[in-house]
């Protein structure tokens, strides 16, 4: 490299740099003039620019809010039995809710008179429990680990080996 040249990614930084203060003292210029601008505005005027200031403040504080404040974890208890917790994101909000509506749209979930029903075909709906949620399992990604170690897909799983898997055998 010959003296006195730089090279040309520190070129790019400088160029940034310059371009970013530049930028700050634009808007910062474009601030002062209206906020000089609001302190001068009086009565009826005053209240409707404060006014749209705070809802703008308003929203961008609940947007803000939306983003950052995610629910990461889920915490069931069923007192004197068990308590679950489990991963909640994107992915496994659909997991659940594939298999929630898959679970309770099945005729052997539901409450059937005596008379009502065949047996053969409840056993067939729930058999083809197992391949609906093989098939929901494999099209997603999963879950990030909790402490507990239980996600939405171990929970399927789970219902699959030891409730379904154990009744059908």
């Amino acid at each position: 490299m010959l003296p006195g040249v730089r090279p040309r990614w520190e070129v790019r930084v400088v160029r940034r740099a310059v371009l970013r203060l530049l930028l700050a003292s634009v808007t910062g210029g474009i601030a002062g003039l209206v906020l000089y601008s609001l302190t001068r505005v009086t009565s009826r005027s005053l209240f409707a620019v404060t006014g749209a200031l705070a809802a703008v403040v308003a929203l961008l504080a609940s947007e803000w809010y939306r983003k950052a404040a995610r629910l990461t974890e889920v915490k069931v208890t069923i007192p004197q039995l068990s308590e679950l917790t489990f991963a909640v994101n994107n992915d496994s909000r659909q997991v659940a809710w594939h298999m929630f509506v898959e679970t309770v749209t099945r005729v052997s979930t539901q409450p059937l008179a005596d008379d009502e029903g065949v047996v053969r075909e409840a056993l067939t709906s729930m058999y083809g429990l197992f391949a609906t949620t093989r098939e929901t399992l494999k099209v997603t990604r999963p879950s990030p680990v909790v402490p507990s170690g239980q996600t939405v897909e171990y929970l399927a799983i789970t219902m699959l080996n030891r409730e379904l898997r154990p009744f059908l055998s």
